[in-house]
């Protein structure tokens, strides 16, 4: 296909050339967004060899965009790299930002995830005992991470009780808060191998006497119904807040169904008070028959434990302070819930929620009249659908970000791709390998003629020695992402066009 551009202005349709551009504006934007040319809206500056193969493409790249605008699901797209040429806190903070502003992103929004992981270090320090906790799992977490004899040891005793044999991990620490359940659910699930553990290595003639001594004062404590009784309380929190943590991790969670499961989560850990929960309650028996899981129970007075209302109330006000009672931000939920129509009072005024789309319209530059119009017709008839009355605002909803569990994703992509023997990678080319791997499609979905004939140009044959033969990986489609993988087909024909372009 032979493709002319003309970067004359005369040459080029008033109608699809915007007014206030000059010829110098229009070679900027060009070369700044390449993807602006595949917009009807902005300028179509091919002349093609026939109308019919651009009205093909034009449409291919609108039905593309009306299948984005109706899916159901989100596609996420790494922005870029940072690379840092220091790491103070006020040069990360500048990069980002500058990075962000670049990208077109002039709204922040603190991660949810974030802030539960530092609602939960606010209750360590609000309470005493927690620390005792932590640091007793933290010795285990030690134990058994740093001596591969004392975990093989621990495998044995497991496979000797039929007991599942687990790793113990840190609990409470920069990690997600699932990571700590998981950790405290290894210490509940593998107590009775623990326990004849620290007992066999406390009898172990072979072990010095200060090694017998450390096992044995393990052993007191991890089998006492005081250290059981934080266990239990333990479990049953991290739980609910590890459910919470998993929630705001998924890719299709709004803001709007974040802030249900937050306050659904604070309900639920409030009734621990008077309802405990399953591990609280199964532990609250022991002190009757003083064993639990066929381990005998000794009382240990010297144990700091934890006073179980006044860490619940510790957990519920630093989660609220945290997740809810942010003033600015707390303004966006309160704003955003009115597409929530099931919370609507009856009777509603013709002009409810218009302060608030005023607001959401003027922090996020989306066009006032339109909100407004949208939310006057809900009113009057609630039956409509939102994405169909005010599109922009229901979109905004949706896509808005509330979590970074996204981009940790990709920090693992990249910590696969640039690995040890691969540490010459520059920042561009890790950059450009991590958005193939997340966001780039199948082999079976991908063109590669034009490709190979370049590499045939100057690179060789399929027969030079340079080459090896290499297994086909099979990738599974991923339904949700071949809208943009038509874009990123179309946007690369575009490219190409461009190699035979003459001004």
């Amino acid at each position: 296909m032979d493709v002319n551009v003309s970067p004359d202005r005369s040459e080029i349709p008033l109608e699809l050339w915007p007014l206030e551009w000059s010829n110098e504006q229009w070679r900027e934007k060009k070369a700044k967004y390449p993807w602006l040319i595949s917009s009807k809206a902005h300028t179509t500056a091919f002349n093609v060899a026939t109308e019919k193969e651009t009205n093909s493409l034009i449409k291919n790249f609108e039905d593309t965009e009306n299948k984005i605008n109706k899916s159901t699901h989100l596609v996420f797209r790494t922005v870029d790299l940072v690379e840092l040429s220091n790491q103070t806190v006020e040069n990360i903070v500048q990069q980002l930002i500058k990075c962000l502003h670049h990208a077109g992103f002039n709204d922040h929004w603190h991660s949810l995830n974030h802030r539960l992981e530092l609602a939960v270090h606010d209750s360590i320090k609000d309470i005493g005992a927690l620390n005792h906790f932590k640091s007793f799992i933290d010795s285990l977490y030690v134990l058994y991470n740093a001596s591969p004899k004392n975990q093989n040891e621990l495998r044995n005793v497991c496979n000797e009780l039929d007991i599942l044999f687990l790793k113990l991990g840190r609990v409470l620490d920069v990690r997600w808060v699932a990571s700590s359940w998981r950790a405290i659910n290894v210490v509940w699930k593998t107590f009775p191998a623990l326990c004849n553990h620290f007992c066999n290595a406390a009898n172990d003639s072979t072990k010095d006497s200060k090694t017998r001594n450390k096992y044995l004062g393990l052993k007191k404590r991890l089998a006492s119904p005081e250290f059981l009784s934080d266990l239990g309380l333990m479990c049953d929190c991290l739980q609910e807040l590890s459910t919470l943590s998993n929630q705001l991790q998924e890719r299709t969670t709004t803001l709007i169904q974040g802030q249900k499961h937050i306050q659904r989560t604070i309900r639920i850990i409030e009734s621990f008070k008077v309802i405990p929960g399953e591990h609280k309650s199964e532990v609250s028996k022991l002190k009757e028959v003083m064993v639990f899981k066929n381990i005998q129970l000794s009382t240990n007075s010297k144990l700091i434990t934890i006073n179980p209302k006044q860490f619940i109330s510790s957990i519920t006000n630093n989660l609220k302070h945290r997740l809810l009672e942010n003033s600015s931000e707390e303004t966006i939920i309160q704003d955003l819930l009115v597409m929530d129509i099931s919370i609507w009072p009856e009777n509603t005024n013709i002009r409810h929620a218009e302060n608030e789309m005023k607001r959401i319209c003027k922090r996020f530059l989306l066009y006032e009249q339109n909100a407004i119009n949208g939310i006057r017709q809900l009113t009057e008839d609630n039956t409509l659908l939102p994405k169909k009355v005010m599109p922009e605002v229901y979109n905004l909803c949706k896509t808005y970000p509330i979590s970074t569990a996204e981009y940790e994703r990709g920090f693992s992509v990249m910590n696969n791709i640039c690995t040890k023997l691969r540490a010459r990678l520059t920042m561009v080319n890790i950059a450009n390998l991590m958005f193939i791997n997340i966001n780039g499609p199948p082999l079976d979905n991908w063109n590669p003629e034009y490709y190979v004939k370049t590499w045939l140009v100057h690179h060789g044959t399929a027969e030079d020695s340079r080459t090896k033969p290499t297994q086909p990986n099979k990738h599974k489609v991923q339904e949700d992402k071949m809208s943009l993988w038509k874009i990123l087909c179309y946007q690369s024909a575009v490219n190409i066009c461009l190699e035979f372009v003459t001004f």
